[in-house]
């Protein structure tokens, strides 16, 4: 997982985007502008102060016009929302580590308590799929006294995490047992609340889906196919930065593989025997010019 320090402003210029549109009720934001600008100065201090559940939001007026703004933005600011949905370049989940390029935000705090940051570029961050429904609108648990949850661009010990998945085989099925590190240097409590956050998105549930879903669908690679599956999962690895323990879901699994020989075995069986297909000759178009 990745921190996107890079991400965070000193001065969000998307209020400015929305005050400055001629959407019909931007003259009710920009008279709320100075108050939502003290909010957003007090936004660091929240996050870091994680222990402390933060003021309930005095923006009960405004609630619905900020929500507004953030799911039917005008032009300039739909166009920011959508670098930060989609052109992020991240190739995991910051969240979570699913090895796929998220495609949703999230509001770390959520916008139906805290309407005041629906549209605040820091508590913007892109977020898979799976995560999106679980994390939902939570964020303070009165039973730990805490945030669930450790913000990406605040956090730096999430991009410390490392994904360890031990496979073995039972029969024909393989059974999957994710297991998470974080780097030597940091602290106890820091690596207490990466398990609270790791658990509360339930990484390790989806982690075992995950594999599933994989050796699945390598099995169907293998028999259309018929496959070298060591030398495949050794290519996707070269693909990647490679850690004695993997960064996301997708390295951990091609290495939980290939440390297993049995597992191996079992899925490069599925291949077909007989001869090989022959190559299929495909005649190039011509274009017109």
């Amino acid at each position: 997982m990745k921190h996107l320090v890079d991400m965070r402003t000193s001065k969000c210029t998307w209020l400015d985007l929305a005050v400055s549109s001629k959407k019909a009720n931007s003259g009710l934001l920009r008279h709320a502008s100075f108050a939502l600008l003290d909010c957003y100065q007090a936004f660091d201090g929240i996050i870091n102060d994680y222990k402390g559940r933060p003021a309930v939001s005095r923006f009960n007026l405004t609630a619905s016009v900020l929500k507004e703004f953030y799911e039917a933005p005008p032009k300039d600011l739909h166009e920011r929302l959508t670098i930060r949905r989609h052109k992020h370049e991240l190739d995991e989940c910051p969240y979570c580590g699913h090895p796929h390029p998220p495609r949703t935000l999230d509001h770390f705090l959520p916008k139906e308590d805290w309407p005041e940051y629906a549209i605040y570029s820091n508590n913007l961050v892109p977020q898979c799929s799976g995560c999106a429904p679980i994390k939902g609108q939570r964020y303070y648990c009165n039973v730990h006294g805490q945030a669930l949850f450790l913000h990406p661009m605040y956090n730096s010990i999430l991009s410390t995490v490392r994904f360890y998945i031990e496979v073995s085989l039972a029969g024909e099925n393989p059974t999957f047992e994710p297991k998470f590190s974080v780097l030597a240097d940091v602290c106890d409590e820091d690596a207490k609340r990466v398990k609270l956050h790791l658990k509360s998105l339930q990484v390790k549930r989806r982690i075992v889906e995950y594999c599933e879903e994989q050796y699945r669908r390598w099995i169907r690679i293998v028999r259309s196919k018929g496959c070298d599956i060591r030398a495949s999962f050794k290519t996707r690895l070269k693909e990647r930065e490679l850690d004695s323990y993997a960064r996301n879901w997708g390295i951990a699994f091609y290495q939980g593989v290939l440390r297993n020989p049995d597992v191996l075995d079992n899925l490069q069986k599925r291949a077909p025997h007989g001869p090989p297909r022959p190559t299929v000759k495909i005649r190039p178009l011509l274009m017109d010019d």
